[in-house]
């Protein structure tokens, strides 16, 4: 390191490498908090239960609305509780 432009590409370089190195604790951060969520018991809710709430709801301040749904083929979702 002889030269001011030595040191300043050294000092580049080791910035770029410092960026590389929190991009990628970045992504390994996720796929942990991932793979921790994953492990966690899935619960089930029903869509039609959901459904059914929010139109009594509805009904109840009589709009007069009509709703048809349909949830034969996907009656529950699974999903990691908070």
């Amino acid at each position: 390191m002889d030269t001011e432009d030595e040191k300043e590409e050294l000092m580049d370089e080791l910035k770029e490498i410092s960026q590389s190195l929190n991009t990628t604790i970045s992504h390994l951060k996720e796929i942990v908090s991932v793979n921790s969520k994953t492990s966690k018991a899935l619960s089930k809710i029903s869509i039609q239960k959901i459904v059914d709430d929010s139109l009594k709801i509805v009904s109840d301040k009589k709009t007069g609305a009509s709703f048809f749904t349909n949830f034969s083929e996907l009656q529950d979702i699974s999903y990691i509780s908070a």
